[in-house]
This record gives structure tokens, C-alpha cells and sequence, in this order.
């Protein structure tokens, strides 16, 4: 059960990281859109 649990602890931690990255792609290429600074977010 300890592996389970482990395991299910794991996975939430890469969900969580993926959607965070996901939207803070989103506001990367909203603020780049807005302000030309696209190429400029993405080398950070």
C-alpha cells in the first residue's frame, strides 16, 4: 500500500507540474503577443 500511495504522490506532482507549465506557456505567449517580447520569454 505504501507503494500506492507513493506512487499516486509522484503522479500528482508531475500533473501539477505539467499544468503549471502549460498555463504559464500561455501567459508567456499572451504577454509576447501583447508586448513583442515572444522571442525574449522563451530564452529565460
Amino acid at each position: 500500500m505504501d507503494y500506492l500511495q507513493y506512487a499516486l504522490k509522484v503522479l500528482s506532482v508531475l500533473f501539477i507540474y505539467i499544468v503549471i507549465m502549460k498555463i504559464y506557456m500561455g501567459v508567456a505567449n499572451y504577454v509576447g503577443e501583447q508586448l513583442g517580447l515572444g522571442k525574449f520569454l522563451i530564452h529565460l
